[in-house]
């Protein structure tokens, strides 16, 4: 399943202003579903509060890996799973939204990563937006980096937050 979405974003993010919104599902008879390019809001989850996360090590990170030649530092959407860790193999669902600033060739992309359904006694999701640029190598670099949190049980059951899960 993570290959469907690294495809989706190798080939797609960059096509459109908006670019991709997958799905991906761990239900074995179950393949990614696309979904609407400019989801409506009520599909947008509600995020009431984020933390603001430190970039620095993160662009370090992705500065080595493409002087060593990885092919993800060249890809937004691949770049913001490698740095968030987000796996379809952590969630039961994983929504990726990527819109990068032009058509043919962007220099800016937003890419949100919404994980469901964690195997966790009081995490049930994670939110994280990133703001990504372009590097003269062609490489992308995080310039920001938000994340939130949904529980299980206690506050924000239907919103993410800062605040940690009880």
């Amino acid at each position: 399943m993570l290959n469907a979405a690294r495809w989706l974003g190798g080939t797609l993010c960059g096509m459109a202003i908006v670019v991709a919104a997958i799905s991906v599902s761990h239900d074995a008879s179950a393949a990614p579903v696309a979904r609407r390019a400019r989801p409506d809001r009520a599909d947008r989850p509600y995020v009431e509060s984020f933390e603001l996360l430190a970039v620095d090590t993160l662009n370090d990170r992705i500065a080595l890996a493409a002087r060593a030649g990885d092919g993800w530092t060249r890809d937004p959407m691949r770049v913001a799973l490698e740095v968030t860790g987000g796996s379809p193999l952590s969630a039961r669902t994983l929504d990726i939204h990527c819109e990068g600033n032009s058509g043919e060739a962007p220099d800016s992309a937003e890419v949100t990563i919404v994980g469901d359904g964690y195997a966790n006694d009081s995490v049930r999701g994670s939110w994280s937006l990133l703001r990504l640029a372009r590097q003269a190598d062609a490489s992308w670099r995080v310039l920001e980096l938000r994340r939130a949190w949904r529980c299980w049980r206690g506050h924000h059951l239907a919103s993410y937050s800062k605040q940690l899960c009880p």
